[in-house]
């Protein structure tokens, strides 16, 4: 064995020796600043998904979807998709609605899909896998989140525009309230919340009111009240709720590490959640929120 093939093998084993211990230092380092709420399980789907944004449950036919951005969050390069799985992370249909820019926030009502794509509002029909209509909102430059009310009022955030759109029978309007960082929004057929201005806000379309509801809670993306509790992500690295005024981190990860967007709770209280990498994460409750 020559000098020189020892030589080089040891600096080889010193090189492999250094990453290994590097990468060690980094779960380490990810394990010490990542926490989560007792009583709870965290899981993780497999990892092939692109960009995911969004994921809301379909209650009647037992399956969630998913919008995939896949590159730019911005560009209009038709890579964009919607997956359809099951409620426990198969896959049914990773590429089920495709052709899209930047797909993220989806609202389910009825048999119809509402997504937004940049400056548009998708309508799919989810029994033919089919969108039907596209609405485009010139002024828009980031449509983010959307909800559709009962009275068939679409309400639509712009996180750029610092605004809501409100599209009723083929009519546009912007709200005139001062909304930075306009993100995440919810409705439950009586109240209408909404992310902006690092607070969570009780939002009226019809007056164009809002009133703070909790403030200082960071950058809302993901929203979710369940009786008198509400649910939250921020993008970043948090996944709370807010119990008797306080927010309590259920999951709190590294700055810019498993950023968590639109998420959306099961009927067995298993939180969704996607974590704008390739995965979703499935928190499992043990025990009630």
């Amino acid at each position: 064995m020559s000098m020189e093939f020892i030589s080089f093998f040891y600096v080889r084993m010193r090189s492999k020796t250094k990453l290994f211990t590097l990468n060690i230092i980094l779960q380490l380092l990810i394990l010490s600043c990542t926490t989560l709420q007792p009583g709870m399980t965290r899981e993780y789907s497999e990892p092939v998904f692109r960009k995911p944004e969004s994921v809301v449950l379909d209650r009647t036919n037992q399956c969630l979807y998913v919008s995939n951005i896949n590159g730019s969050p911005t560009k209009r390069d038709g890579n964009g998709f919607i997956s359809k799985i099951s409620t426990s992370g198969e896959v049914i249909s990773l590429e089920w609605i495709t052709g899209l820019d930047a797909p993220k926030g989806m609202f389910l009502r009825e048999s119809i899909l509402y997504c937004t794509d940049i400056s548009n509002v998708l309508l799919i029909d989810i029994a033919k896998g089919l969108i039907l209509e596209t609405i485009e909102i010139p002024e828009a430059k980031f449509l983010n989140d959307i909800v559709v009310t009962d009275d068939g009022l679409l309400l639509v955030t712009d996180t750029t525009e610092d605004t809501i759109f409100i599209l009723d029978a083929g009519t546009v309007r912007k709200s005139e309230q001062r909304l930075k960082n306009a993100n995440g929004i919810f409705y439950d057929g009586e109240i209408v919340l909404i992310g902006a201005n690092g607070d969570i806000n009780v939002y009226s379309p019809d007056g164009d009111s809002l009133e703070v509801l909790h403030e200082n809670v960071g950058n809302v993306d993901g929203l979710f009240k369940s009786r008198e509790e509400i649910l939250f992500s921020n993008f970043f690295n948090k996944l709370s709720r807010i119990e008797d005024g306080i927010a309590i981190n259920i999951d709190k990860g590294m700055f810019f590490l498993d950023c968590k967007a639109d998420f959306c709770r099961l009927e067995d209280g298993t939180i969704v959640v996607p974590d704008f990498d390739s995965r979703l994460i499935f928190y499992v409750l043990n025990e009630e929120l």
